[in-house]
């Protein structure tokens, strides 16, 4: 892996000056040690005239553009997960171009050690910010919504209880004229809120029939919505990356951590390593699935036999390990084409 490039590089991403530290694979000489502005025309300047390069970077927010800027200029870049490489981040005595220095060194050593991230087009994180986009939406409205309803109790009204979507219009037409008159920027900026979610949510759809056809095959499964199948494909990529559906619960930090030893092996929480906002999305879907109303299927029967006995402490662990479940069955419909079929379980 990466054999055919001449030099490794160490690259240290900073929000405005990254540093590199290259070194030739033939003798481990230093090529070139300095620091360029992180920015397109930086990251130009400080690669040329060097020949096909390794280029070994962090992940971070400058990541993505930054591995197909890579690309673009003819080097090849590995990127890996900054957590992984406890050589770094744990150091007591971090420095930007010594980082640099030892992501080069161990990306000459074995980079298969570092266990690579797989990269993925920038259009893709493009399309991931839609959902982003609508998440924060979602949570920024749930606040004003908050805070109009505490103020309007603290001068002497109610807001009416109702949906955070039709906040804006039910206020208006409940609250008293002083309350409403003192609380319109707040209901304003919620309509507004509103209207942007909407938009973004028929962006997502209008996407998922478009371009990711295979998003239906998901969404086949009660709880889960064009939201959270267009996260799933986005972020796993190619499928066909995972020898078994089982891997994809690791792959998105749905397992518990382990820290065996001798007759120890602590009873840990799940890793979280991995995608928070489609692990986050997949636990939501969880809990739609144990609601009174969701239909009967064999998840769901299975995650209300774990909860029966243990209270609340047995119903968030299942709810953990609904999700996991949940992960391996997109997996699988999304790899074999199968239909859904909610009792397959029993029935057979």
């Amino acid at each position: 892996m990466h054999e055919d490039t001449a030099v490794v590089v160490g690259l240290d991403l900073g929000d405005r000056r990254s540093h590199m530290h290259a070194i030739a694979r033939d003798g481990h000489r230093v090529v070139r040690r300095q620091s360029v502005a992180t920015d397109r025309e930086g990251l130009a300047q400080g690669f040329r005239g060097l020949p096909r390069c390794c280029v070994v970077v962090e992940t971070g927010t400058h990541t993505p553009w930054v591995a197909e800027h890579l690309g673009a200029l003819g080097h090849e870049a590995l990127v890996v997960n900054a957590r992984d490489i406890a050589y770094i981040y744990r150091s007591t005595r971090k420095d930007d171009r010594v980082d640099a220095r030892k992501l080069a060194m161990l990306g000459l050593m074995d980079p298969p050690l570092l266990r690579p991230v797989q990269s993925r087009p920038l259009s893709v994180y493009q399309d991931l910010a839609l959902v982003r986009q609508r998440v924060s939406l979602v949570r920024a409205r749930t606040q004003l919504v908050n805070a109009a309803r505490g103020m309007a109790k603290t001068l002497g009204d109610r807001a009416p209880r109702c949906s955070t979507e039709s906040f804006a219009r039910r206020a208006e037409e409940g609250l008293e004229d002083s309350v409403r008159t003192a609380l319109q920027p707040l209901i304003d900026g919620i309509r507004d809120l509103s209207t942007h979610i909407a938009a973004g949510e028929h962006r997502i759809q209008e996407l998922c029939r478009t371009r990711y056809p295979q998003t239906r095959r998901l969404t086949q499964v009660p709880g889960v919505g064009p939201i959270l199948a267009l996260s799933f494909v986005l972020t796993v990529g190619d499928p066909t990356r995972f020898r078994r559906s089982r891997e994809v619960g690791p792959f998105f930090g749905l397992v518990p951590r382990r820290d065996q030893s001798g007759a120890r092996d602590p009873e840990l929480p799940i890793t979280k390593s991995g995608d928070n906002l489609v692990r986050w999305l997949l636990v939501q879907s969880a809990h739609h699935i144990l609601m009174k109303s969701a239909p009967d299927s064999d998840l769901r029967r299975w995650a209300l036999e774990h909860t029966r006995i243990g209270g609340q402490s047995a119903r968030h662990k299942t709810v953990v390990a609904l999700a996991r479940k949940l992960a391996v069955l997109l997996h699988r419909l999304w790899v074999s084409g199968e239909t859904y079929r909610p009792l397959k379980e029993t029935q057979e």
